[in-house]
């Protein structure tokens, strides 16, 4: 796909070494190369890439933008099975309780950033992996006083 659209780039490394560790490496490349908005999507289709315009329209307003899968009470996941689905709802519901943020997906992969707001986040510091990871970010986000 990166080799027929030129905005598309892909980093290679080698192994698996996590997920936070892969969304790090991508923020620091973005960043290095001077773009203003740094996008995040889970590459499994729980998030529809139709809603990439709505983030474009939105980070005009804002500082970040959150992509959710559970929304005004419906999940809009629907290639998960039941108990994936269930440990997610759950533990998302613990999240919010320990971290005090008013996000309904804390553990969500679909988020636009403002460059600004990666780089008052000390990435060197984030130390989570898989779906802490993006609860940690959530947090040193919330930590820095954005709404």
């Amino acid at each position: 796909m990166a080799a027929k659209e030129p905005r598309m780039h892909v980093l290679h490394r080698e192994g698996k070494l996590g997920l936070g560790t892969a969304y790090i490496t991508g923020f620091k490349w973005a960043l290095e190369r001077g773009y203003d908005y740094v996008f995040e999507m889970d590459a499994d289709f729980s998030h529809d890439p139709g809603h990439l315009k709505e983030f474009l329209k939105s980070i005009a307003h804002a500082d970040l933008v959150l992509g959710s899968r559970y929304l005004n009470g419906k999940v809009t996941v629907v290639n998960w099975p039941m108990g994936r689905l269930l440990l997610s709802y759950c533990a998302n519901i613990y999240a919010r309780w320990i971290t005090g943020l008013r996000i309904w997906d804390l553990t969500g992969g679909f988020k636009c950033f403002r460059r600004h707001v990666l780089e008052t986040i000390d990435l060197s510091r984030v130390r989570s992996n898989g779906y802490a990871f993006q609860i940690e970010m959530s947090v040193r986000h919330g930590a820095k006083g954005s709404p």
